[in-house]
């Protein structure tokens, strides 16, 4: 009378292992195919400058790789990162190879695991990483807060996981937008969500708005403003000064996560045999004029004497000072007199000539400490 029961208990618990190796061996063969580059559509492996292109651990002898951290200051077509390719062909063509691994909407913990990942993988000889002070300790502070465990097993995933990523950026974000398509947001219902959440009371957050929308351009044709600064500007109006001066203490506890992050990511490439640089790039609020009365105008808590306020700035020189990793402070070479406007309008990216004037004092630095030809 035991007997079977005992039967159909192993049966199961074969069925279930045999479930579990077939898991397993599909993971361990999704994973290889992303490895070695079989055409599975857009995921982490494309890189920016080089889409579609596969860039291994060999190169041409004689040629020095450079792979680029950061966020969207460096990830769209045309950025500072293919114009530094072509700045450094000039003197020395094809010596030196710009590999562009940033991510738009993203901050050092990323860099971080993309570094893991991807960038040690192509063997560099210089990772030149950009902080940005606009918006990476706002990341970093988001980063914090998820839980612990949750926190870790990303980490661990997108570290070391080729197929974590093109989960990420194929499937999960398709699921998601169908799953929010019947109830996408306007930015000014995001905003007033955003701002209740932070306990902002209902009559203040329509006064922001009333004053953010007075400001919009009214006329066809007029260029469009980047959404993100809108929401934010009812939403948190101090979002942007708060990460200046360090006074939230979630962004002052933001700031030493970076520093653990980047001290991290120094680590890594020294034990590969690369160098580390590291270009801190301001906000633009601290060295275009015209780009902070455009978010006085829309709300913001921006004082007209911006002095002082470049706490993310400074910590950061500091850090890469002790830490005897070369660093360009870019402020100097934004705030010269230029012909042209350097940032898009309405926008807190640089445009062309930007791109173009930040490339250049790239360019010089990395000559002036022998990282580039």
């Amino acid at each position: 009378m035991t007997r079977a029961p005992r039967s159909a208990l192993a049966a199961a618990a074969s069925r279930a292992a045999l479930a579990v190796l077939g898991l397993a061996l599909g993971v361990a063969i999704a994973e290889a195919a992303l490895r070695l580059g079989l055409p599975v559509g857009a995921y982490l492996p494309e890189h920016v400058n080089q889409p579609g292109k596969r860039v291994s651990g060999t190169r041409v002898p004689g040629t020095r790789r450079i792979v680029v951290l950061g966020d969207s200051m460096c990830a769209y077509p045309g950025s500072w990162p293919d114009r530094l390719q072509a700045v450094l062909d000039k003197t020395a063509p094809g010596r030196a190879e710009i590999v562009n691994d940033a991510l738009p909407g993203t901050g050092p913990d990323t860099y971080r695991n993309v570094l893991s990942l991807r960038g040690l993988a192509v063997a560099p000889d210089v990772v030149l990483v950009m902080a940005y002070v606009g918006n990476d300790l706002q990341d970093v502070r988001d980063w914090q807060r998820q839980p612990a465990p949750r926190r870790a097993l990303r980490d661990w995933l997108r570290r070391h996981s080729y197929l974590a990523w093109f989960i990420r950026e194929t499937w999960l974000r398709k699921l998601k937008h169908l799953a929010q398509a019947p109830r996408t947001l306007t930015w000014r219902q995001w905003a007033m969500a955003a701002g209740a959440e932070r306990g902002v009371p209902d009559k203040e957050l329509k006064r922001r708005l009333a004053s953010v929308e007075s400001v919009l351009p009214k006329r066809a044709g007029a260029p469009p403003i980047n959404t993100y600064l809108l929401e934010f500007a009812v939403a948190e109006p101090g979002r942007f000064r708060s990460s200046l001066d360090l006074s939230d203490a979630s962004l002052a506890s933001a700031m030493d996560a970076s520093e653990g992050l980047l001290e991290e990511m120094r680590g890594m490439i020294r034990s590969r045999g690369a160098a580390m640089a590291l270009v801190v790039a301001p906000s633009c609020l601290q060295v275009n004029e015209t780009c902070a009365a455009f978010f006085r105008s829309i709300g913001y808590d921006v004082p007209k004497d911006m002095a002082g306020l470049d706490a993310p700035n400074r910590r950061w020189l500091a850090w890469a000072e002790r830490a005897g990793v070369p660093a360009l402070d870019l402020r100097e070479a934004l705030r010269r007199p230029a012909a042209r406007p350097l940032y898009r309008t309405l926008d807190d990216h640089w445009n062309a000539q930007g791109a173009q004037v930040v490339a250049e004092a790239i360019a010089r630095f990395l000559r002036d400490k022998g990282l580039a030809p």
